[in-house]
């Protein structure tokens, strides 16, 4: 078997390309090795490159992975040590059967769905054809009239906030059950009543894996690219004498704002006030028609359904919303569930990089494999993520429309809400004097815990602010109606923000309320307080620690040493693997010329010119057409603006 063939690379690859396929699969194979740094120049299939090596590491090592003892038994409570050898290793090929003739199963039944409903998977022709796919009943609240008038004042109104101390709501306890109570729930509710549900879920260990691949990106679009070039691929069976064939399991992660079906909340623009409209939508006595987080909805026909539907191909984010939405399923939750059945997950950077949001998630990254691409900026990204920023004009108009909101709504909020507006009012009139007394030049370097010596200000607690801030909602139920009143006033200039202003807030008082040792406050331009996580290395270390290999890919690395001590200092050289090469194209077919006439300004000042665009750009475009193969084609950069 030539090295084309053992990655199973689609096209014949060139050598760098199969140098660097044979060095990340010799990384994965040596368990001393945790990073990768993998350099390779834009136009040179590095993205199909990393998918045929990682997808053909873990499909040769997929068979002793499952047949692990340690797998076979981590739910086994009754193993017993003192068993001889040969009855536990008869035990352990029965489970070992067991689990690949369903399997075998599985695979044989997305073969038939694939076939069967290629119209509903495909791009969503078909989803309006309702005699595919038996839907969920939809309540009416989800087919209520999405515009709201400023007259509808409830919908402004903060729900009652009953307690000021640690006590969780009841939304809060029931998304704290985690997912294995939930099926012991699941369980315990099916023995009690006879249904015709003893099949439910029965795949639903078919295609566990202990090993996946996170593959993570800085923009929807990239991660759309990737599943194109997954498409490409087609990878054997990990079992081929038990599983004639085995598809990808491809599971792409998004934001609510990407996979959100609901009508009531996906109308809102920003991603807070979407997150916040879900809560306020599932907390309600309706609740939402597309999901509950309730045993019997995770363990449903419909959202298994979801499951085999997104498995039986690759799938991208625009893909999977269109399949939720066929199945009246929500597909953001219904991702979540699924991400231990995939092979692939792919996920944008906030998901890997922030420990909160992969913990809210479940990704559980031990012994997996995690690749970053475009990790020329990690540093950037890390650094980005755990920041942030509130000027002085943005504290004083959330201060003002604190105010306007209490007296439009005092009479109908209840002591809780009144009291936690008081105290925020208050912490940003704090924040406020600090900034108007203490700023004197950008760049200058803040105490944090000077920031709150005020008078009073001990007897407010930011943790439990926060918790408000959380809990009530009270960001979205004012942000919204801000929004409203400005439409009214003047309903053809108003755009809405991309962050509210209170979502802003909230992230600033978290970095203050949690201040990092490796992080500082300084004061910018504006004048504005800005907290910077300055080493990111502890947030790194974290995937580190969990992963089984972290590769960092990207067109550019260098300088690769100031890379590796920003993001793991203390990792030992030995651990470290270092891959880069030239571009396909050789030397000689590389050339360089400057245009002398007609002179191009690709300024931002003349980017409307049209005469530089129509006349002299096209002229340019046309004549060098006509020295250039049938063959071959023409890319032109040109600045973002």
């Amino acid at each position: 078997m030539d090295n084309a063939t053992k990655f199973h690379h689609p096209y014949s690859p060139y050598d760098i390309q199969l140098d660097l396929m044979q060095c990340v699969y010799d990384t994965l194979a040596n368990p001393v090795k945790k990073v990768a740094i993998v350099e390779s120049p834009t136009g040179t299939g590095k993205t199909l490159s990393l998918i045929c090596s990682t997808l053909t590491w873990l499909r040769d090592n997929k068979a002793d992975i499952l047949s692990s003892v340690d797998t076979l038994h981590s739910n086994e409570d009754d193993s017993d040590d003192s068993e001889p050898e040969w009855v536990k290793d008869t035990y352990k090929e029965s489970i070992l059967k067991d689990k690949l003739e369903l399997l075998d199963e599985y695979e044989k039944y997305l073969e038939e769905l694939h076939l069967k409903e290629n119209k509903i998977i495909k791009f969503g022709t078909s989803i309006e054809d309702k005699s595919k796919v038996k839907r969920r009943k939809v309540t009416s609240s989800s087919k209520a009239k999405i515009e709201v008038s400023i007259e509808d004042e409830d919908e402004f109104v903060a729900k009652p906030y009953e307690s000021d101390g640690e006590e969780t709501t009841d939304l809060e306890k029931k998304e704290a059950l985690s997912k294995e109570v939930q099926e012991l729930l699941a369980k315990f509710d099916s023995s009690k009543k006879n249904t015709d549900n003893v099949e439910l879920g029965r795949f639903a260990s078919a295609s566990q894996n202990q090993v996946r691949i996170f593959f993570s990106s800085r923009t929807h679009s990239q991660l759309n690219q990737f599943a194109e070039q997954l498409k490409l691929t087609n990878f054997p069976s990990s079992f081929p004498d038990k599983v004639a064939h085995e598809r990808v399991k491809y599971m792409p992660l998004g934001s609510k704002k990407q996979l959100c079906i609901n009508p009531d909340v996906k109308k809102w623009k920003t991603l807070e006030g979407i997150n916040d409209a879900c809560s306020e939508v599932r907390r309600s006595k309706e609740g939402c028609p597309f999901y509950q987080n309730t045993p019997k909805w995770h363990n449903s026909k419909e959202t298994n359904h979801f499951r085999d539907q997104v498995f039986s191909d690759i799938h991208d984010i625009e893909d999977i919303a269109k399949v939720g939405e066929s199945l009246a399923v929500c597909p953001y939750y219904a991702a979540r569930d699924f991400i231990p059945s995939s092979e692939i997950v792919t996920l944008p950077y906030q998901y890997l990089l922030s420990e909160s949001t992969r913990s809210q998630l479940r990704l559980d990254l031990k012994g997996s494999i995690v690749v970053i691409d475009e990790a020329h900026n990690l540093v950037d990204t890390i650094n980005s993520i755990h920041s942030a920023e509130i000027s002085l004009s943005e504290l004083k108009q959330s201060y003002n429309s604190i105010i306007l909101y209490m007296k439009k709504f005092k009479s109908r909020l209840n002591p809780g809400n009144r009291v936690n507006l008081l105290k925020l009012s208050k912490l940003i009139t704090v924040l406020i004097n600090f900034i108007t007394t203490h700023y004197k030049k950008p760049g200058l370097e803040v105490d944090a815990f000077s920031i709150l010596e005020s008078n009073n200000t001990d007897m407010l607690n930011v943790h439990r602010v926060l918790k408000y801030i959380k809990t009530s909602h009270i960001a979205y139920k004012l942000d919204t109606y801000i929004q409203k009143l400005q439409e009214k006033e003047s309903p053809s200039n108003q755009k809405p923000s991309s962050q509210p202003l209170l979502y802003k807030i909230s992230k600033f008082l978290e970095c203050l309320n949690n201040t990092s040792s490796e992080g500082s406050f300084f004061f910018e331009r504006g004048p504005s307080l800005r907290y910077m996580l300055l080493e990111p290395s502890r947030i790194f270390q974290d995937i580190i620690d969990s992963a089984r290999c972290v590769i960092l890919a990207g067109g550019t690395m260098e300088p690769v040493s100031q890379l590796l001590q920003y993001l793991v200092p203390k990792l030992d050289d030995s651990s470290i693997t270092k891959f880069s090469c030239n571009h396909v194209i050789p030397d000689s077919h590389l050339r360089t010329y400057i245009v002398n006439e007609p002179q191009f300004e690709f300024t931002f000042e003349k980017r409307n010119s049209v005469n530089l665009v129509q006349n002299h750009l096209f002229n340019f475009y046309l004549e060098l057409s006509t020295t250039i193969p049938k063959t071959g084609g023409i890319i032109g950069f040109f600045p973002s603006y």
